[in-house]
């Protein structure tokens, strides 16, 4: 049983090999994270989702 959900990455398989660890996923258009986040810190934002910060409420 797995997730398809257009927001979670979908994990075709994962191991070992050669002293390295790997993980073959789906690729995901768009940019790297990091840039997205040094983009986001230079104007001041968090990318920390405000769920885990805390601020969730129901």
């Amino acid at each position: 049983m797995g997730l398809n959900h257009g927001n979670i990455v979908q994990v075709f398989d994962f191991g070992h090999m050669d002293g390295e660890y790997f993980q073959v996923m789906e690729f995901v258009d768009g940019q790297p994270r990091s840039r997205v986040m040094k983009q986001l810190k230079a104007k001041g934002l968090s990318w920390m989702p405000r769920a885990a910060r805390g601020e969730h409420r129901h």
